[in-house]
């Protein structure tokens, strides 16, 4: 959860469980949940997320300023949209 609170500047809207497996998290006006999973191998697969922003460039730079490891600067993509990527 650190990571996404501290790092991608997310707010922690809330959990479920003792531990918590399962949260909602918002980012600016987007809300995302996240489930932690034990039954679920890990298959390699990447996951796909995309959060429409009004200035990915400012994005760009806090994520960066953040310590977050973004695998390259915005840059043009399909449908006229910006993207850029996060390991995972």
């Amino acid at each position: 959860m650190i990571f996404y609170t501290n790092k991608l500047g997310c707010t922690l809207e809330w959990e479920y469980g003792d531990p918590p497996g399962y949260a909602g998290v918002k980012f600016g006006t987007a809300d995302i949940h996240l489930s932690e999973n034990p039954d679920v191998t890990n298959t390699g697969e990447s996951v796909w997320l995309y959060i429409m922003v009004e200035d990915v460039d400012t994005l760009y730079n806090g994520l960066v300023a953040n310590g977050v490891d973004v695998d390259g600067p915005p840059s043009n993509a399909r449908g006229g949209c910006v993207s850029s990527t996060l390991p995972t």
